[in-house]
């Protein structure tokens, strides 16, 4: 029998548990005992340096980013060693893969992923057989040991990682990473996933969009959002854009998605996002598309399909966002979105390219969006990032 005990998780005030596992071998039974403490308020610093979340930062309406108590999950979830090369081993024993839940209290995304989700019988079920989840707090102190053998804390094991959003998941199997899910994705989405990386997919060159466009898609537009402000193939990735000097968003999109007709009709349209919006050079990219892409200065023109799957682009819309380098005339991509997101992130994503706030290595995105919220909410007394 095997047994690892989680420490008390002290990073951001009411956060509480105190898990205990004790896990057996493969092939024995497998018990699990929760065990909550008290509430803590104690304040400590990430090993990254950030400083930690203060006990007197501004809450927000339900719904959005505030301090509470740390949300409910499956009751499976937390059956690790909190060492990824055990945790993937004994998983493969079991005949699962292995995932990490990467989530932050308050996250009203994570929120949805538990509740809109896991809330399901049957993805609950379904995850529940092919899977072990660990949760990791992006501010945690919980040690985590990685691949690489080294033991971090979960906020230095997150950045190591390079999360950048709540919800995350990344999945395993023997092999080492087979899948990331960046963001949330709504439920038939997320079962979709579950499927692919069950029925190892990842092994027989079919990407996650390609498996997704076999399964019987919602009701949603069966066309492209191409605008008279949108570049569209054929195109030169470098040629097209130099003679404008904003930053280069790229619209990587699919006909018939639910998520791509709400961002072009919704969320674009709203004053505070268009202003932002129009501040960047734009292309769509059909994630299926036979157009010609040149993503490189007048070599390698391949099509849209192709250059998507060498971006490894598995969600639509997918914003990829690009810096032009005078130099030497090239394309540098500095951050993307590539799950749901509703108007605050979409906007927070692109002031943080438009700032350039990606050159600053002192804070990360999730660091950028917090000190947005809070400076947000003291000025308007209130913030719903759902809506």
């Amino acid at each position: 029998m095997y047994a690892r005990q989680k420490q008390a998780n002290i990073m951001t005030s009411n956060i509480y548990s105190l898990v205990v596992a004790l896990r057996f071998s493969s092939r024995a039974l497998l018990f699990i005992c929760l065990m909550i403490v008290g509430h803590t308020t104690v304040l400590a610093e990430q090993e990254t340096g950030s400083p930690a979340i203060e006990a007197s930062a501004p809450t927000f309406d339900d719904g959005a980013m505030s301090n509470q108590l740390e949300q409910e999950k499956p009751e499976w979830f937390g059956m690790s060693f909190l060492d990824l090369a055990i945790d993937i081993e004994e998983s493969a024993a079991e005949g699962k893969h292995f995932g990490l839940y990467f989530y932050q209290d308050g996250c009203p995304y994570c929120e949805k992923l538990i509740d809109d989700n896991f809330g399901q019988y049957r993805i609950n079920e379904y995850a529940k057989a092919n899977f072990n989840i660990a949760p990791i707090n992006i501010f945690g102190s919980v040690e985590v040991t990685d691949l690489d053998g080294i033991a971090r804390p979960e906020s230095a094991f997150s950045a190591h990682r390079k999360i950048q959003f709540t919800p995350t998941m990344i999945f395993f199997a023997p092999e080492g990473e087979v899948f990331r899910m960046n963001g949330y994705y709504p439920p038939h989405k997320f079962l979709t996933m579950l499927e692919y990386i069950t029925e190892k997919y990842y092994f027989r060159n079919t990407t996650f969009i390609d498996f997704l466009q076999t399964k019987a898609p919602p009701a949603a537009a069966d066309k492209m959002h191409y605008t008279a402000d949108i570049l569209s193939p054929p195109i030169d990735m470098t040629q097209d854009t130099l003679g404008s000097e904003k930053p280069v968003l790229v619209l990587f999109e699919q006909p018939r998605c639910l998520a791509c007709d709400e961002l072009h009709g919704d969320i674009l349209k709203r004053d505070a996002t268009t202003k932002l919006y129009r501040q960047f050079e734009t292309v769509m990219v059909n994630v299926h598309g036979s157009g010609d892409i040149t993503p490189a200065g007048g070599v390698n023109k391949i099509t849209e399909k192709e250059w998507a799957r060498e971006m490894d682009i598995e969600y639509t819309p997918s914003l990829v966002f690009f810096e032009k380098r005078e130099g030497d005339q090239t394309l540098s991509e500095v951050f993307r979105v590539e799950g749901y997101m509703k108007e605050f992130h979409i906007q927070s994503a692109m002031s943080y390219v438009l700032s350039k706030a990606y050159n600053d290595t002192s804070q990360d995105f999730q660091d950028f969006i917090r000190a947005r919220a809070e400076e947000m909410a003291a000025e308007e007394g209130h913030l719903d990032i759902m809506k």
